[in-house]
C-alpha cells in the first residue's frame, strides 16, 4: 500500500515539475504585465504554484492548466492590486488629517497673530489704499463690517451686482499685492474675524 502511494506521488510530482517549467514564466510575465514589478510577480508566480501543488489531489496534471493558473494568478494579482489600493488611501487620508490638523492648529495659535499682525495688517492697509474709494468702502462693509450683499447695495444705493463685482475687483487687487504674503494673511484674518 505504502509503496502504491508512493509511486501515485512520484508521478504527481515528475507531472507537476514538468508543467511547472513550461509555464512558469508564461505566469511570471502575466503578473507583471499586472503589477509592473518583477520580484512582486516572481512571488505570485511561485504563490500560484504552491497553490497548485497544494491541491494537487483534486487537479488531473495531464489535462491543460493553464487557464487555471492564468485565473489563479490574476485572482492573486488583483487582491494584490485591491491591498495596494486600500494602504494607499489609508495613508493619502492619514496624511490630509495630520496636515488638515496642523494648519487648524497654526491658523487658532495666537502667537501667528501677534508675530505677523502688525506687518499683515500694514500689508492689507497699503494694499486697501491701493483701490478706488468705491471699491475700497463696499469690500470693507462685506469683509470687516460682516455685512450681507443686500444690506451694502441699500446703503451704498446700488445694486447688488455691482456690489458683487467690487467685492471681485478688490480680491483680484488683494491677490495680485499680496500673493507672496496670502499663507500668512489668511491666517491672520481668520484670527481676526473667528
Amino acid at each position: 500500500m505504502k509503496t502504491k502511494r508512493v509511486k501515485v506521488e512520484n508521478s504527481s510530482a515528475s507531472a507537476f515539475e514538468q508543467m511547472y517549467v513550461a509555464n512558469y514564466h508564461k505566469i511570471r510575465s502575466f503578473c507583471n504585465h499586472y503589477l509592473k514589478d518583477d520580484n512582486l510577480s516572481k512571488n505570485v508566480a511561485q504563490d500560484v504554484f504552491v497553490s497548485v501543488w497544494n491541491n494537487r489531489e483534486s487537479l488531473s496534471f495531464s489535462d491543460e492548466l493553464l487557464p487555471y493558473l492564468f485565473v489563479l494568478a490574476k485572482n492573486m494579482c488583483l487582491n494584490i492590486l485591491k491591498r495596494e489600493k486600500v494602504k494607499q488611501n489609508y495613508s493619502e487620508y492619514g496624511r490630509s488629517q495630520n496636515r488638515d490638523a496642523l494648519n487648524y492648529a497654526s491658523l487658532r495659535d495666537s502667537s501667528i497673530g501677534l508675530l505677523y499682525g502688525n506687518e499683515v495688517e500694514k500689508l492689507l492697509n497699503d494694499a486697501m489704499q491701493k483701490m478706488p474709494e468705491s471699491v475700497r468702502s463696499t469690500f470693507y462693509l462685506s469683509r470687516f463690517k460682516r455685512l450681507k450683499y443686500d444690506d451694502i447695495a441699500i446703503s451704498q444705493k446700488i445694486s447688488v451686482k455691482t456690489v458683487e463685482y467690487r467685492i471681485m475687483y478688490a480680491l483680484r487687487i488683494l491677490r495680485v499685492i499680496l500673493k507672496d504674503y496670502l499663507p500668512i494673511l489668511l491666517g491672520y484674518l481668520s484670527l481676526r474675524l473667528f
